[in-house]
């Protein structure tokens, strides 16, 4: 008797084959390999400088908004901007080594210019108060 277009004998049965050309230890290499090549990768990324962020803030730890601020970098590159609502200045992904920075704040504030070092670049956060 012929059930479903397969014989109604013994239960059918699936067996995987996992044919594979190519010797084992080789496939292995290739595996460690990607890995390396991973790891590598990441390593490589994490080496990236991440964002210079100067934060001005008053006495009360207010924001300081559009004080004048210039950072020189290592390699003698200077970047102007002015802080955002949040007393911010910001600049992506910069030069790692001393950063020298300096603020002026809004005429309001009644204060001169402002100045530190910074010897870490790695999305460090300089906070100058007023």
């Amino acid at each position: 008797m012929i059930g479903n277009g397969a014989g109604a004998g013994a239960p059918q049965s699936f067996e995987p084959h996992f044919a594979s050309r190519v010797p084992g230890w080789l496939e292995g290499a290739v595996v460690a390999v990607v890995f390396a090549l991973i790891v590598a990768i990441l390593w490589l990324v994490a080496q990236n400088p991440g964002p210079l962020l100067v934060q001005v803030q008053d006495d009360a730890k207010g924001p300081v908004i559009d004080a004048r601020v210039r950072c020189t970098g290592p390699d003698q590159k200077e970047f102007i901007g002015l802080t955002d609502v949040f007393g911010e200045a910001k600049w992506p992904g910069l030069a790692k080594g001393a950063w020298k920075c300096e603020v002026w704040p809004p005429a309001q504030f009644h204060a001169g210019r402002i100045g530190r070092y910074l010897t870490e670049r790695c999305g460090l956060a300089v906070g100058l108060k007023l």
